[in-house]
């Protein structure tokens, strides 16, 4: 989990409004790259996420920006880890 600004998907200017409305709003962004939440057992993903959710929950408020999900949602991460 990264709470400093890391560039997702290149040229998109979607973490950049992301980072920009954070700002504006004086909240803090999160963010983490969805293959860092792909484990090897359900228990394991489980565990991750809930890491990921503890960790914005003490730095709320916040905006959890979740990169990469359409690949690990359609691939499981294999395509693009």
């Amino acid at each position: 989990m990264h709470t400093s600004p890391t560039s997702p998907t290149p040229h998109t200017g979607r973490h950049t409004a992301v980072t920009a409305a954070c700002a504006a709003l004086g909240v803090h962004l999160v963010s983490v790259d969805a293959h860092e939440l792909l484990g090897p057992s359900v228990a394991k993903t489980c565990a991750a996420v809930r890491a990921v959710f503890e960790g914005a929950a003490d730095v709320a408020p916040c905006v959890l920006e979740v990169m990469g999900a359409r690949c690990c949602l359609v691939c499981g991460g294999v395509c693009c880890a």
